[in-house]
């Protein structure tokens, strides 16, 4: 396990905000009590579940991938940091108010191949508090089964995620898969940690967000 001091070397550890780099350590020891006081400190300053989302879970959760790439954690130190953030989340949202329902829906999915969940979860939980009707199917989800669940439940969006290149060609797959259901077309947008590029433009979906604000700002525009 790495410590504070060994944490916290390296330029990309340098630049993060002290609240990050303690919800980081934090997450990384397994410490569930103190990452939710963490998680509660920042959503009471905010007054936001989105921008604790993305202003303070989303970037930690972004620096324990990066240190699992550059071999600084290791996997089963990943798994514990996402398995305690999940955790924490799942507590806290019950204590938060729901709008009123909106009588929409949306079906939530990682493509055949993504196993990282956490975003997508959350995701699924913003929408709900938004008073969305949600459905989220989790990591690594077959095209086919996929496909077979939009034609059965024919949800308003379908929100597909990525975290890598090679997960482009397996979205358009399954992008193009929805498109021959026929109408009604739900609406398809894309998300994730894969960075906008020129091959997300080529999967012929009508919208793409980085972050838990943007896709909730899609989908209201």
């Amino acid at each position: 396990m790495l410590d504070h001091d060994e944490t916290t070397q390296g330029s990309a550890s340098a630049d993060l905000d002290a609240s990050i780099q303690t919800l980081v350590d934090t997450l990384l020891e397994g410490d569930r009590r103190t990452a939710s006081q963490i998680f509660t400190r920042h959503l009471e300053d905010t007054g936001s579940f989105l921008a604790t989302i993305d202003g303070l879970v989303q970037p930690a959760m972004s620096h324990v991938g990066a240190c699992w790439e550059r071999g600084e954690v290791s996997v089963a130190e990943e798994h514990l940091a996402t398995a305690t953030m999940k955790s924490v989340i799942a507590s806290e949202i019950v204590n938060l108010s729901i709008v009123t329902d909106q009588g929409k829906s949306i079906l939530l999915a990682c493509v055949e191949g993504n196993h990282h969940e956490l975003g997508l979860n959350v995701l699924g939980d913003a929408f709900e508090l938004y008073g969305w009707e949600t459905r989220t199917l989790g990591a690594d989800v077959p095209t086919r089964a996929l496909v077979d669940m939009v034609d059965r439940w024919r949800p308003d969006i379908v929100g597909l995620s990525l975290s890598l290149d090679g997960h482009l060609a397996t979205a358009k797959d399954a992008v193009s898969a929805i498109r021959a259901l026929g109408e009604p077309q739900p609406e398809i947008l894309i998300g994730g940690s894969l960075p906008d590029n020129d091959g997300i433009a080529s999967l012929d979906a009508d919208g793409w967000g980085g972050s838990i604000q943007e896709a909730i700002e899609a989908v209201q525009a």
